[in-house]
């Protein structure tokens, strides 16, 4: 990507690389990096509430449901194939 004549390479880094790469750094950025890093932890290892957790297994569950309901669909689209299936394999007659 070219901008201002100059080469810009981008880069892909993992959580861990982008963390390791803000502790090192010696400077505001780094600084503010760290921080943010510090505090999506703190969220993330905060205990979820009462209320929290029953949201959070309500949606769990509706995504589990909806789940149930398209395999249920497909056994029933699948199910004419899987009877002829049975049928030749529980053939006792041999083709030639």
């Amino acid at each position: 990507m070219e901008a201002n004549n100059a080469t810009m390479i981008e880069y892909i880094l993992t959580l861990d690389t982008a963390k390791h790469l803000a502790m090192i750094q010696r400077n505001q950025k780094g600084k503010e990096v760290r921080d943010y890093f510090i505090q999506c932890e703190k969220e993330f290892n905060k205990p979820m509430t009462v209320e929290e957790t029953l949201k959070h297994n309500a949606m769990l569950i509706e995504q589990l449901h909806n789940k149930v309901i398209v395999l249920e669909d497909k056994v029933t689209l699948d199910k004419p194939k899987v009877s002829y299936a049975d049928a030749i394999v529980g053939s006792t007659r041999i083709m030639q």
